[in-house]
């Protein structure tokens, strides 16, 4: 299940400062990443988890969206035409769950 703020605590996608859902992915070239804190996990069962260890927030990703996800944390910016991953990335990075990388680790 994606995370939305029904199943993401602490989401604030209703706030002004969040992005409109038709908007473009993060402004600017820089690709997303687990947040701090945040750990990605694949499920054996073909799903992933990402836990938050700050506020220990555990996000539960179908199958298909544990591959948008790891496409995405690949390539570093969703195809243009892939709407499903620039919603998810969207919904993860408004949920503090991706962060936008602006120098490298």
């Amino acid at each position: 299940m994606p995370p939305s703020p029904e199943n993401s605590a602490g989401s604030d996608a209703g706030s002004a400062a969040s992005p409109r859902e038709d908007a473009p992915f993060p402004p600017g070239n820089t690709p997303p990443a687990p947040a701090d804190g945040v750990r990605l996990t694949r499920l054996p069962f073909g799903g992933a988890v990402l836990v938050d260890a700050r506020s220990l927030r555990l996000v539960e990703c179908a199958e298909h969206e544990a591959d948008a996800l790891d496409r995405l944390l690949a390539t570093g910016r969703p195809d243009e035409s892939d709407v499903h991953v620039q919603r998810l990335a969207r919904q993860l990075l408004r949920a503090g769950l991706l962060v936008a990388v602006t120098e490298p680790k």
